[in-house]
């Protein structure tokens, strides 16, 4: 169907209809950008939502002057929790030596630092759940009255992760209700404008069917035109939304996911797929609009 006289003829026919096509253009454009955003926006929080899976941890600081059968005994009860996938047990000399190897400062400082006798303790755990999901259970089992003579303090992140999924589940359903209105009105627009297209030309199809033309060589220029409405609205958006890409993946780079750059390419992944499906829904566009007034 998409042939040379296809794709020749649907080009023609963009320029031919200039202020039909860019209406359509125009509404494709819009809807689309909104359905990037409703992308980039889920495709980064799920990311998020992944790598809290990987590296979120509860930080537990003890009371001072524990003996070593008590740490001992923490250690044995972390060990059979099931919903905790693993734990390091940092002492006071290693605490100091790591917050000097992370004070941004001068070295001489570091040193001082690392010298300074602490009446503080810093002995604390690091515990990590099995996943996300399972944080807020691994929290309340450390903070129940059995632990509470031994642990000072044990930092919590649930509001951080309860946020983070209520955002998630309202993306999605925002999301799916965004996509769903913005392609019917992008359906029926081009629908509508296919068929102004075809009236236009209806003496010429007249004519090709009088010399013998298919329904195939007619409809095709119109489905070509139909993928054209798409794809150049797909170039817009992208066009636009690459740069913003760029700029959230450098975000979560920067300040949430350090060290880890496999988001961008989950988002170009999902726009790229935009595009595929976009184009694809142009085309049976095109074709079933034109299908029935061909059979006339």
């Amino acid at each position: 169907m998409f042939n040379k006289h296809s794709l020749v003829e649907g080009a023609k026919n963009l320029s031919r209809s200039f202020w039909l096509s860019i209406t359509a253009i125009t509404v494709l454009a819009v809807s689309l950008s909104s359905v990037a955003i409703i992308i980039i926006l889920r495709t980064s929080i799920s990311h998020l939502l992944r790598q809290l899976d990987n590296n979120i941890e509860i930080t537990i600081f003890l009371e001072p002057d524990l003996d070593e059968q008590t740490i001992a005994e923490i250690k044995r009860d972390l060990d059979r929790i099931p919903q905790i996938q693993s734990w390091r047990y940092v002492d006071n000399e290693e605490a100091k030596r790591e917050l000097a190897q992370n004070a941004d400062q001068a070295d001489g400082f570091r040193n001082t630092l690392l010298s300074i006798d602490f009446e503080i303790n810093l002995d604390y755990f690091l515990v990590k759940p099995d996943k996300v999901e399972n944080y807020k259970v691994v929290y309340n089992l450390l903070t129940s009255e059995k632990y509470q003579p031994v642990f000072k303090r044990v930092l919590n992140k649930q509001d951080f992760i309860d946020r983070l999924q209520t955002l998630y589940y309202w993306t999605n359903i925002i999301g799916l209700i965004v996509v769903i209105v913005f392609s019917l009105i992008a359906i029926l627009v081009m629908m509508n404008i296919l068929k102004i297209a075809i009236y236009n030309y209806k003496s010429e199809i007249e004519i090709m069917r009088l010399v013998g033309a298919t329904n195939s060589y007619i409809q095709g220029p119109f489905i070509a035109q139909g993928a054209y409405f798409a794809l150049i609205a797909n170039i817009i958006v992208l066009i636009i939304f690459v740069p913003l890409s760029n700029l959230v993946a450098s975000y979560f780079t920067a300040n949430v996911d350090a060290g880890k750059t496999d988001l961008l390419p989950e988002i170009y992944l999902s726009l790229g797929l935009m595009v595929f499906i976009s184009v694809l829904v142009g085309v049976f566009t095109s074709f079933f609009s034109t299908q029935k007034y061909l059979q006339q």
